[in-house]
């Protein structure tokens, strides 16, 4: 009989266990969108920000955040899989150096990794004063650095005393150490995902000229007047467009509409253009001169 409600209890567990898969996957989905629409957000705000522009006017969606933050979120899982394979290497030739010092040299090197959380922090700072954009970066990366190497130093000392049993302390210390490095990451990665909405917008205003050219045509007055546009009535045909605007720049697409500045675009003057996509309007681009 017991054997008999063993086997049902493996057989029923055996059929749930894909749906906890299943649950977990999505789960992880979930949480990677999420951080993937909030960086994408973060980034065009700051873009826009910097531009003198209100983000929501743009109307950007789900997708355009998704698609933004790419570039955002890769050198994070790049610098995180590095660190994982070289912490892989480093961690036995570590363990035979220690086995190798005498006990007090070993005291002193595990006292200096469980300080990290103070010491990198305080390093990362003093270091900030002097270049402060980067340090944005580097100062929240460099807490969570620190409670690693403290984390890895309660773990050297329990393999020098031969002590393997984990207690429920040790597992309520390696979550808050999992919480605050995770915390740190996405802090780090949100101040990246600014700076380098910054740079974009920087990169506008000092030279719109990077940005592809676009001659509007159409059938009617729409009344143009951002700096640097030129405006030609062209002779009455038929069936063809009557105005066209030079001197026009694609800042953004989305969905329908095409947000456009002018060559006379700088960081003090300048308007943003919004244009729909609609028969009565039409929009020539052209190739960048580089």
């Amino acid at each position: 009989m017991t054997s008999s409600t063993e086997a049902t209890s493996e057989t029923s567990e055996a059929e749930h266990h894909p749906w906890r898969r299943l649950l977990a996957v999505l789960g992880n989905i979930t949480a990677l969108t999420a951080l993937l629409f909030y960086f994408g957000w973060r980034r065009s705000e700051a873009q826009a920000d910097a531009l003198g522009l209100s983000q929501s006017i743009l109307g950007q969606g789900t997708q355009d955040y998704l698609l933004r933050s790419i570039n955002t979120l890769l050198p994070a899982i790049l610098g995180i899989a590095l660190t994982g394979l070289l912490w892989l290497w480093a961690d036995p030739r570590i363990t035979a150096r220690l086995y190798a010092w005498s006990a007090k040299t070993q005291r002193r090197w595990l006292l200096a990794l469980s300080l990290g959380w103070i010491a990198l922090p305080a390093a990362a700072f003093a270091i900030g004063i002097l270049i402060p954009t980067p340090a944005t970066v580097f100062f929240p990366l460099s807490i969570g650095t620190g409670f690693l190497f403290t984390a890895y130093s309660a773990g050297l000392r329990r393999r020098l005393a031969d002590h393997h049993e984990r207690t429920w302390a040790d597992d309520v210390f390696h979550v808050c150490i999992a919480v605050i490095v995770c915390l740190t990451l996405f802090w780090a990665a949100a101040n990246y995902a600014q700076i380098l909405g910054k740079h974009l917008a920087a990169a506008v205003n000092d030279n719109p000229s990077q940005l592809v050219p676009v001659v509007v045509f159409s059938e009617k007055q729409l009344y143009l007047t951002a700096p640097g546009v030129g405006v030609t009535e062209l002779p009455q045909t038929s069936g063809e467009p009557t105005y066209r605007y030079d001197g026009l720049r694609l800042l953004q697409h989305v969905g329908d509409r095409y947000f456009l500045i002018s060559d006379g675009w700088s960081q003090s003057v300048g308007e943003m253009i919004e244009l729909k996509d609609e028969d009565s309007v039409r929009l020539q681009f052209s190739r960048l001169h580089r």
